[in-house]
């Protein structure tokens, strides 16, 4: 066994209790290597489709973690990763910073009574379809009346966006939803 310092060992063993034991087998044992899904952002069926692929075993502590096998670096082609990085990009769940990598994005906080805009385009893609936006106005206007409920000062400008959404082959050809943000 590693050598572990005596501090960290008697806090262990006070945090643990009767599970001490098992703490130090494990490290006994080959190192395990892991991951974890953030749920909030990773769709269950992209999760359900790597378990599979990466013959992930689920962690018994941790309902998002799987421990995994070495796994080879070269299971897909550079262009397949790069397409990966888009679709994750395009969902909002990546930011990509040119010449210093991809960082994991911040969930977006979406207002309840708008949440179900932001599913639209996902729902049509879960069912094969796609979402048309058509852009009735988009400007740039003095925020007027609107200042003080916003907290704004009289001379502040806001952008106004003003749209209509389709699904293709759903709702008869009429629009989903009308917006004006």
């Amino acid at each position: 066994m590693r050598e572990l310092p005596e501090a960290y060992l008697r806090r262990m063993q006070a945090l643990l209790g009767e599970e001490y034991e098992a703490f130090l087998a494990s490290y006994q044992e080959p190192p395990k290597k892991g991951l974890r899904f953030n749920r909030k952002k990773a769709r269950p069926e992209t999760i359900a489709q790597l378990k599979e692929q990466w013959h992930l075993k689920p962690v018994p502590w941790c309902e998002s973690g799987f421990y995994y096998e070495e796994l080879n670096e070269c299971l897909i082609s550079r262009a397949t990763l790069r397409h990966a990085l888009d679709r994750l990009e395009g969902d909002g769940l990546i930011n990509r910073i040119r010449g210093s990598g991809s960082y994991v994005t911040q969930p977006k906080l979406l207002h309840g009574s708008t949440s179900f805009i932001a599913g639209y385009r996902r729902e049509a893609e879960q069912i094969g379809r796609s979402l048309r936006t058509e852009v009735l106005e988009l400007g740039v206007q003095p925020v007027g009346k609107l200042g003080e409920r916003l907290s704004l000062p009289a001379n502040a400008r806001v952008t106004r966006l003003v749209r209509r959404r389709w699904i293709d082959g759903f709702n008869d050809g009429r629009p989903v939803v009308y917006t004006t943000v």
